[in-house]
């Protein structure tokens, strides 16, 4: 087969076994010619002399179905964001957790009264409103800083719209001066808004009710 020589094949030496040699002889008896190759590979039809056509494996693509990276980018994003949600969440969201921060920031209370717990210290709220002449309005400025200080010991916030007595309700009655803050909202309500004049006696004393309230529990002179 001379057009072996030329075509791309390769032809293999494989042993013989007994079941070749009695195939040999058993075509031999027939008068038959018979030659048998073995090859590793060949472009060449041995039965019609052609070209063989070559089968051709499909090749596989990158994930995604597609060569330009893409699909790996997708991947990758999704394991990312998966990877995110359990740290956040499955985690008991622990391990994303802001520190917490040092200490704790004073807050604005009841913003619709203008005031602040730390607005000044309690020696020069006392002083202000001692010096003030009209006692009702005097009185009305004691309670809210009083209320105020309270709110900023128990941590309790008031809304805008809170008055003097929907303070109170917000706050906690085991507060250690619970009683004085409210004999002196109602010493207040019934000179402020019920328009009782109240003499040197009864305004000495809730000046020093507010004072307790504002100082942890002592009287100012």
């Amino acid at each position: 087969m001379s057009w072996a020589q030329e075509s791309e094949t390769t032809f293999l030496d494989m042993p013989r076994g007994s079941g070749s040699a009695a195939y040999s002889e058993a075509v031999a008896r027939r008068g038959l010619t018979t030659d048998i190759d073995y090859v590793d590979q060949t472009d060449q039809n041995f039965l019609s002399d052609g070209e063989v056509v070559r089968r051709t494996e499909p090749r596989s693509l990158p994930i995604g179905g597609s060569g330009n990276g893409f699909g790996v980018f997708l991947v990758v994003a999704v394991i990312a964001l998966l990877l995110f949600l359990f740290l956040k969440f499955g985690a008991g969201g622990t391990l994303l957790r802001a520190d917490p921060k040092e200490g704790k920031p004073r807050r604005k209370r009841a913003e619709g009264w203008g005031l602040r717990a730390e607005d000044a210290p309690a020696g020069d709220i006392l002083s202000q409103i001692r010096a003030m002449t009209d006692r009702r309005e005097a009185l009305i400025l004691l309670l809210r800083h009083c209320l105020l200080q309270a709110a900023q010991e128990t941590d309790t916030n008031f809304a805008r719209a809170d008055t003097e007595r929907d303070a109170l309700r917000r706050l906690p009655d085991r507060w250690t001066r619970f009683d004085l803050l409210k004999r002196l909202l109602q010493q207040t309500e019934l000179v402020h808004y019920g328009g009782r004049e109240i003499d040197d006696t009864a305004y000495e004393a809730s000046l020093q009710d507010g004072a307790r309230i504002l100082t942890g529990g002592r009287a100012v002179g």
